[in-house]
This record gives structure tokens, sequence and C-alpha cells, in this order.
């Protein structure tokens, strides 16, 4: 009991009887302060037995609160200041309201709010500062996801999954992720409040969101290994003002979207790819990339042109620009490249050959490129200049559409 008595913020000693297992709280637990020796589980219980609550001030374990029908109100723990492990509130399928922890200063293991149907408000109070892990996940009444004012750091992951009714995610202070951020499925949500977020080690993945708009509310994001942003249906602006650090960004699928704009970013990144943004007509900001693994534009079809990658001087993988029918170059596009690993320009309706030849002929480049069925050109080659790559150069294969640019690839267009 040593340890759980020392933990006390509130003055139990090791002499006094307020150190107490988990049990003895639901039966008579003594006068005064108490902390919890080990893990303190609520599930099965009613309001009214909560009472005790209010008087624990240490739980040397975890807080697990779960699957208490009938429970609408989890009252405040008045007097927590300290989980020495992880806070779990899920499966209580009446509860409304959460009305928090207003002293509690450390949760120092994760938290997860989940399969709480019901549950319309959340505070978990202003002390807490860091938390291993957050993962908030299918609160589907939910209209706020927050509530941690004073959160400033998460050691591993953040996860956002699942929610119907939250407009906004807003965690004021928070500076760093320090593992993935993720926000999927959220149907509802219009608005990113991160003001102070600077750093997410891992990826930062925004998917199947279906109401919101923009990416406006990260000003201070300057690195991220990873970024995904796919399937967003109203989603029309990525914006980013300041410097951005990152190895790759992947941006698909997002029917509305109409630009990407970054504040500047480093001298070199890793993928660059987008693609199957119909509406997508500016992409900017990328004039200091110096150089990249891959940059993929393929499937984007209102981009006229792509003169973001000014400063680009090598892609040490495959330069792609693929069926992007409103393509037109300009012809001054990337005017420093110098080599590519591979050169796949094809099925651009509008852009003009000559500007693909002027590339072509002023790049070194690994490889026999993939050009042709550019603006006015039906390419056929014969034979194929791609023999035995794995890749089907024919119009259709086994497995789905061909690059279209030999009139046959009989070895890679046919089943395994």
């Amino acid at each position: 009991m040593a340890a759980c008595a020392a933990s006390v913020s509130f003055g139990c000693t090791p002499e006094q009887k307020g150190c107490i297992d988990a049990a003895a709280l639901w039966g008579e637990p003594p006068d005064g302060p108490i902390c919890i020796h080990g893990d303190l589980v609520i599930t099965g219980r009613s309001e009214a037995e909560l009472a005790a609550l209010q008087r624990v001030e240490t739980i040397e374990g975890s807080l697990r609160i779960f699957d208490n029908p009938g429970l609408e109100v989890l009252p405040a723990f008045a007097s927590l200041a300290i989980i020495e492990g992880s806070l779990s509130i899920s499966d209580n399928e009446d509860l409304a309201v959460i009305e928090g922890f207003p002293v509690l200063t450390a949760v120092e293991g994760e938290l997860y709010l989940g399969e709480n149907a019901a549950l319309l408000e959340f505070t978990l109070g202003p002390g807490v500062a860091e938390l291993d892990d957050l993962f908030v996940a299918l609160n589907p009444r939910l209209t706020r996801i927050g509530g941690m004012p004073g959160l400033s750091r998460v050691n591993g992951d953040v996860l956002v999954i699942g929610h119907e009714a939250a407009k906004i995610l807003e965690y004021p202070a928070l500076t760093t992720v320090a593992g993935d951020f993720v926000l999927h499925d959220n149907l509802a949500l219009t608005a990113l409040d991160l003001p102070a977020l600077t750093d997410v080690t891992g990826r930062c993945s925004l998917r199947r969101n279906a109401a919101l708009a923009s990416i406006t509310g990260v000003p201070s994001l300057a690195r991220v290994d990873e970024v995904n942003i796919g399937d967003n249906d109203q989603l029309t602006a990525i914006e980013w003002m300041g410097p951005l650090e990152l190895r790759r960004l992947d941006v698909r699928h997002n029917a509305r979207l109409e630009r990407i704009r970054l504040g500047g970013s480093t001298a070199s990144a890793g993928d660059i790819i987008v693609v199957g943004n119909p509406m997508l007509h500016d992409i900017a900001g990328f004039t200091d990339v110096e150089t990249v693994v891959r940059l993929e534009i393929r499937g984007n079809g209102a981009l006229r042109e792509l003169a973001a990658f000014s400063g680009l001087t090598e892609i040490i993988g495959d330069l792609q620009l693929i069926d992007n029918p409103s393509l037109i170059g300009p012809e001054s596009w990337f005017p420093a490249l110098k080599a590519a690993g591979g050169l796949w320009i094809y099925r651009n309706l509008s852009l003009p050959p000559q500007v693909v030849d002027a590339l072509e002929e002023r790049l070194v480049v690994g490889g026999t490129p993939r050009v042709g069925d550019n603006g006015g050109e039906n390419t056929m080659l014969e034979p194929c200049p791609w023999p035995e790559d794995g890749i089907c150069d024919a119009d259709w294969g086994w497995n789905g559409r061909g690059t279209g640019l030999c009139a046959s690839d009989q070895k890679d267009c046919a089943a395994p």
C-alpha cells in the first residue's frame, strides 16, 4: 500500500485506512480521502451508488467505466487528482453527460472514450497536459470533440473515428503528437481548431469526413511524416501557411477539392501523390522542393497548369502525369528539373505533345519513357518497348485498364 499512499496529494499516509482496494469502495468505504489500490472498474452502477467517488483522490491503476445501463450523468470526480494508469469510458448506452475531472492533473496511460450511444458532452478538465494515446470513437451524438483545454502532448496516437454529430474538433493547447493523428468517418465535422499543433511524428490521415470543407485550422503545423487526405466529399481547400516538413503527401478522391496550397516546404520530400480530384485547379507552395522520390499527378480533371514545382531539380523515382484531361503544361513547367528515374506522361488529352517532347529532351531519364496519347495523339507502339516488365501496356489487361501505349503486350497483360 505504500506506493498508493505515497502518490496521494491530499494527505493519505500508509497508516491511514483511506488506501483501499476497489471492491471496498462499493461496501463501506472509510471516511475521508480515498486512494484506490489497483484498477477501479465502474460497471453496472447507478448514479446513487457513485457518491463515494467524490472522495477518491488517487487511483493507482486504471479507471474503467463501462456498461452502466440507466446511468445518464457521470458526476464530476471532484477530488480525483491522479490516475496512474489509463482512463476508459465506453459502452454506456444511456450516458449523456460526463461532468468531468476538475482537479485531475495526470492520466499516466491512454484515454479511451468510445461507443457511448447517448453521449452529448465530455469534459476531462484543464489540468491534464499529457497522455500516452487518445482514442475517441463511435459516440454518435457527441456534438464537440475536445474538453481538454490543457492537453499539450500525446506520446502515441490520436484517433478520432466514427462520429455522426460532432461539428468541431478542438484541442487548443496541443503541440505534439508523437504517433499518428487520424480523423476518419466523422460525418458532420466542419472545423478543426488546432492552433498550437506543430509536430506529428507519424502520419496525419483525414478520410471520409463528409462535411469538412477546408483544412485551415492547423496554422502552426511544421513537421509531419506523412499526410493522407482522401474521400472528403465537401473539402474544397487544403492550406498550410507556414513551411511544412513532410516525407509523403497523398491527396486522393476529394470530389470538390479546388486547391492545395503550402506556405513553403523543405528542399526534399518523399512521395507527392495527387490522384482523382476532379475539381482541382490550383497546386501551389512547392517552389522550395528540390528533390522528391516520386511525383504522381493523375486523374485530376480540371487541372490546367502544373507550375508549382519551379525549384525541383531531381525526381529519384518516377514522374507520372497521367489522365489529366485539361492539363496544358505550361511550356515553362519544371524549369530546373534535370533528371527522373522514370517518365510517365500519357493520356493527357489537352497537353501539347511538343511540350512533353521538350521536357523529355532535356531530362536524364532512367529507362524508356512511357509517353504518348497526349493532345491529338493515337499512340500504338509495335513492338512494345517495355516487354515483360509486369505492366500492361495494351488497352486492357487481366486486372483492368493498361497504359494503352502499345498495340499489344501479351505477356504483361495476360493473367498470371
